[in-house]
């Protein structure tokens, strides 16, 4: 695993942490008044495909990959992840998706002949999607759960 992921699975209070930047497929920042005007039934910095279009440029360094797969690797390095935070003058779009987890039955299938339950291992608890947290403060900035109904039975 990368240094830059944290797991408490076993715990009373499990946890997996993981750097938004080392985790989202996609990523980009933009500045807001680039975006501006255009139609909220239009995506900016969106591919033909769907995909968000890889932009790391106003991170203001060159050796930050272009491409997803290798700003992943970047920043799952505790090193390089250290040197960046987040400013509030920018508009920062991440794209997410899991092929392992379902959530229609909350279970990571990790092959056709093995899966795991995660109700158990969630106190009834919801699943954070993503979230931004400051480490210094542990105050979180913003949070997507994702709930299940047979997580209401768990409590």
């Amino acid at each position: 695993l990368p240094d830059t992921f944290e797991c408490e699975l076993f715990s009373d209070e499990p946890r997996f942490e993981h750097p938004l930047l080392a985790g989202c497929q996609h990523f980009r920042v933009d500045r807001p008044e680039d975006i501006g005007g255009i139609p909220e039934s239009h995506f900016y910095g969106v591919g033909e495909d769907g995909d968000i279009i890889e932009n790391t440029i106003l991170l203001g360094d060159v050796e930050v990959p272009q491409d997803g797969l290798a700003r992943r690797k970047y920043f799952s390095k505790n090193s390089n992840l250290a040197k960046y935070h987040f400013e509030t003058d920018f508009v920062y779009t991440f794209d997410f998706f899991s092929n392992f987890f379902v959530p229609s039955r909350y279970r990571l299938d990790l092959t056709p002949f093995f899966s795991i339950d995660l109700i158990p291992y969630f106190n009834g608890y919801p699943l954070f999607m993503s979230m931004a947290k400051e480490k210094a403060s542990g105050k979180y900035l913003w949070a997507t759960e994702m709930w299940h109904k047979r997580l209401l039975n768990h409590v």
